[in-house]
């Protein structure tokens, strides 16, 4: 009973809770999760049963979870976080926790607490005159001076964080007025030489800040540092550069014309300073620079609409954009005289940056995009999403059709811009009316150095697709003949040895649409060599099998067979040959059927002479039996020539004009003859169709009836354009 009276309640743990709860207004729940994990709360007791350590940090993470540090500063804080510290080294107090542990908040912009930390606590303290009482007088001076310069610093670095110039004041700028009103009363005898010895200093320091400033007139020589493909090296860094530059220089323009600094310019005008000229060169850059910064920026802000929507939009939709972003480049060049050659290849270089970002990275949320440009210090993995047009991760692993069209598309994007380019380049003098044309002379090959790096990239995976697509067809290539199982099985070999080749190339880790990967040129000219090898095993097999062809409709046939393969450079080359023998084949097969087709018409004729009619199939009508043979007939040489005519685009080779049918009216003769025969003995009230037929109508049934054996005949006629006629017919017995 007397150790329970005893015991002393621990108002630690709950201290600490409370003051992170309404400071990062959380729930109870994060704290009670946060001590559920042994490592935060192992940090926590230590910090309270032990004199070490005396400091305790506890955040918030990005993922909304507590953790507890003892270190600082904590990687993890990206919002704000509070600290605790003791006053003494030992123990937290169990009872009175706040009387031994200093609390506050800790915010996520360092210099902006750090700012506060100096101007409201180091700079009064140091500052204030009655704790100066005991210290001898040059230590109190140099304090001040030292303080004066600390608070300056500080200044200058919470400005270049915001994008700001703050120009430091001289130690004793305070009374600069008083010292100016007697400088004017005494005609320039008596003067604060202290002060002015300041001044002298800050406007070196000044004049190096501004040119600082001013040599910087591009995002691009700001960000020189940055690889290529770094986020700084795209137009809306460059706009958003203009901005921000006009915003610094108009902000360095007005505290040049603050009053205390015109009176900093009097007194060393009225003292004949060496530096007064520097000031007023110094004031004469800023007021040059602005007025050419506010005259860019007045012109490129029309330019952010255009670049927005080429973000905003689907890549696959962009092409339509590239035009009208071009031409107001091409405005902005004809209006805005501050805008040279420089800043122009400057934002054709980012503009070919940013399609070259719009191929690998596709953005699912625009909007988060856009801002990013115009909020220094976003995360970017917020803006770059992984939905991308194309992804080198997967780009050889995905579908065949699909890549080869994307990048296909890349291709025709990125030609269309160099030639929207071009045009409006060559019409530039036309529009420089009233003065002298100022023509766009700089060498396009280093400003689109990287887009046509880009672009010959693009260039070569197409020619690699495009040689996978060709070679996956000798999967379903089977040769007849004699020795046809040998030459399949040798392409099957070829086949094989493709496709271990292509798994070792698609299989690199590296990003084969970075230009400036030299490794994916390596290993594409050895995968060039091993394709020029099948290339010649295949030409091998090709001419091997068409030897092997004993007539031209196997030869047909194995070109067929072959497709688009015969098309490529190494095999056309050998298999070109070859078309010289086709040709021989032809104008052989061509007599052959000349004379042989000669004599079977002959014969028909004088059957035709003896019966009547041709002697055709039994099952035939005379008529369409009639027609049938002739059209059949002339097949044996319309159908060589056919598959002939394909194949003459090939080869210079032509075929021989007395290479024909020596005779070629007299199937059409007789065809005519026996369809105006039928013709007449029809009744009249389908001469109107069969006038139709005769003269080339596809498709017309007709139904005849009554004369010459053809009653209740069923006639269906396609009638081909030309001289070739096919009948059938379907006789009621």
């Amino acid at each position: 009973m007397d150790q329970q009276n005893t015991q002393i309640p621990d108002y630690r743990i709950e201290f600490l809770r409370t003051f992170v709860q309404k400071t990062l207004k959380l729930k109870q729940e994060k704290w009670t999760r946060m001590m559920s994990t042994e490592e935060n709360k192992s940090i926590v007791m230590k910090f309270l049963e032990r004199s070490f350590p005396v400091m305790l940090v506890i955040v918030l993470t990005p993922a909304a979870q507590l953790i507890a540090s003892d270190a600082f500063p904590v990687k993890q804080l990206k919002a704000k976080g509070v600290f605790f510290y003791k006053k003494n080294l030992v123990p937290a107090s169990k009872t009175s926790p706040s009387d031994s542990i200093i609390a506050g908040d800790l915010s996520p912009k360092i210099i902006g607490q750090l700012a506060t930390l100096v101007d409201e606590i180091l700079v009064p303290l140091l500052s204030n005159s009655v704790n100066h009482i005991k210290w001898p007088i040059i230590i109190a001076k140099d304090v001040a001076k030292h303080v004066h310069s600390l608070k300056s610093t500080m200044y200058q670095v919470k400005g270049q964080v915001n994008g700001q110039t703050v120009l430091p004041m001289p130690v004793g700028v305070e009374n600069i007025f008083e010292v100016e009103k007697a400088l004017i009363n005494s005609n320039g005898e008596m003067c604060d030489l202290y002060l002015r010895s300041a001044i002298e200093g800050v406007i070196i320091k000044w004049s190096g800040q501004i040119n600082d400033v001013l040599i910087n007139d591009s995002s691009e020589k700001k960000n020189n540092a940055s690889s290529p493909c770094s986020l700084c090296s795209f137009p809306p860094f460059e706009l958003e550069f203009w901005s921000t530059r006009q915003k610094n220089l108009q902000y360095i323009y007005k505290q040049l014309r603050e009053d205390k600094v015109k009176s900093m310019a009097i007194v060393l005008q009225k003292t004949n300073s060496a530096y007064y000229s520097c000031f007023k060169n110094t004031f004469k850059n800023v007021v040059i620079a602005l007025a050419e910064t506010e005259n860019i920026n007045t012109y490129l802000t029309p330019l952010k609409k255009h670049i927005q929507l080429l973000e905003e939009t689907d890549f696959s939709e962009c092409i339509p954009l590239l035009a009208p972003l071009v031409h107001v480049i091409y405005l902005i060049w004809l209006n805005c005289k501050s805008f040279d050659q420089g800043k122009l290849t400057t934002l054709l270089k980012q503009i070919s940056n940013l399609l070259i970002l719009e191929v690998t990275f596709n953005k699912v949320g625009s909007h988060d995009f856009v801002a990013h440009y115009s909020t220094p210090h976003v995360d970017s993995s917020r803006v770059l999403m992984e939905k991308k047009f194309l992804d080198p991760t997967t780009l050889f692993h995905s579908d065949l059709d699909e890549a080869l069209q994307r990048v296909h598309f890349c291709i025709k994007l990125f030609r269309h811009f160099l030639y929207v380019f071009n045009v409006y380049k060559r019409n530039l003098p036309r529009i420089f009316r009233d003065r002298q044309p100022t023509p766009w002379n700089f060498d396009l090959r280093i400003v689109f150095h990287r887009g046509n790096a880009f672009l010959e990239r693009l260039e070569t995976i197409q020619w690699f697709f495009n040689t996978v697509k060709e070679f996956n067809k000798l999967e379903k290539v089977v040769i007849g003949g004699i020795k046809g199982r040998i030459l399949s099985a040798r392409i099957n070999e070829v086949f094989n040895e493709f496709q271990q080749c292509f798994t070792l190339f698609s299989g690199k880790s590296y990003d084969v649409l970075d230009p400036n990967e030299m490794s994916f040129l390596v290993d594409f000219e050895s995968f060039k060599l091993k394709i020029a090898e099948m290339d010649m095993k295949l030409a091998a097999i090709l001419c091997q099998s068409f030897k092997d062809c004993p007539n031209l409709e196997s030869t047909f046939k194995l070109i067929n067979i072959a497709g688009s393969i015969i098309e490529r450079p190494l095999i056309k080359k050998e298999f070109s040959n070859q078309y010289e023998n086709i040709i021989d084949m032809l104008e052989c097969e061509l007599r052959v059927c000349d004379v042989s087709n000669k004599e079977l018409f002959m014969e028909q004729v004088k059957q035709m002479e003896k019966t009547g009619q041709f002697n055709v199939n039994k099952y035939m009508p005379p008529v369409a039996g009639t027609l049938q043979w002739c059209h059949n007939l002339s097949l044996r040489i319309s159908g060589p020539l056919q598959n002939i005519r394909a194949l003459l685009h090939h080869s210079e080779c032509k075929i021989d004009n007395s290479a024909k049918i020596r005779d070629p009216s007299e199937m059409e003769v007789m065809t005519h003859a026996v369809s105006t025969r039928w013709h007449n003995i029809t009744p009249a009230r389908d001469a109107g169709i069969l006038r139709g037929i005769l003269h080339g109508v596809k498709n017309v049934g007709i139904d005849c009836d009554g004369t010459d054996g053809y009653s209740g005949v069923a006639c269906c006629l396609r009638i081909s354009t030309g001289s070739a006629c096919k009948v059938e017919t379907n006789k009621n017995e």
